[in-house]
């Protein structure tokens, strides 16, 4: 017997979780500066940085580079924010002075709260990601 890929490509596949509406940019800026800025402070504050594979989580909005320099970034709808050209060449990651990454995500929130930065906010929200550019290359 032969695997059926006509019946595969024709039947409908139901999730037990409905699929989430994408958020709107505000709603996004909002989560960001709202849960997820205090839920990254809360995992460093608690030494949650490490998964269950003994690496750093890749969710973190901080991390150490191999010389011990700390660094953070900052996220909307899971893509990092390149305020600056360089920031841009380091995908997002901004190295801070001594390892205070509390205080450093607490002014980087002041920072985005403040609207000044809404340029280049909205283009990391409106970023394809990698993924979905993938995907897209591969469907063309």
């Amino acid at each position: 017997m032969a695997f059926d890929f006509d019946y595969a490509d024709k039947a409908e596949i139901v999730n037990r979780t409905a699929q989430a509406e994408p958020m709107t940019y505000e709603k996004a800026l909002d989560n960001s500066l709202q849960d997820q800025v205090h839920t990254q402070i809360k995992n460093w504050t608690d030494g949650n940085i490490m998964g269950k594979n003994g690496k750093p989580k890749p969710s973190n909005w901080f991390r150490q580079d191999t010389k011990g320099q700390w660094m953070v970034c900052w996220r909307i709808s899971n893509k990092p924010v390149y305020f600056t050209p360089i920031a841009a060449k380091r995908k997002g990651w901004m190295p801070i002075k001594g390892d205070q990454v509390d205080n450093a995500l607490k002014d980087l929130a002041e920072a985005v709260a403040s609207h000044k930065f809404h340029k280049q906010l909205r283009e990391a929200y409106d970023r394809v990601s990698p993924k979905k550019a993938k995907a897209a290359t591969q469907d063309s």
